[in-house]
């Protein structure tokens, strides 16, 4: 049996920054940051509802099911711009 280790990475993770759009990857670098949800859609200067979409969307670009999931991924893969 596999563990999740031993998985090669491309099997794993399902993109690389280069496959995030501009606003993806902002959204992902305040997620990341530690930006709460009420804070999220006043720095992106967008509706709560719109910030809920994204996320959802980035979410399941992802693969994960959780904010904090998407900063581990963030983090561990490298998916931020230094």
């Amino acid at each position: 049996m596999l563990s999740d280790w031993d998985v090669p990475v491309k099997e794993v993770l399902p993109l690389s920054v280069g496959d995030l759009d501009r606003a993806q990857s902002g959204h992902l670098g305040l997620i990341a940051s530690g930006h709460s949800v009420p804070q999220t859609p006043r720095e992106l200067h967008v509706s709560e509802r719109t910030t809920t979409r994204l996320t959802a969307a980035l979410l399941r670009s992802l693969r994960v099911s959780s904010r904090a999931e998407a900063a581990s991924l963030a983090g561990r893969f490298g998916l931020l711009d230094d």
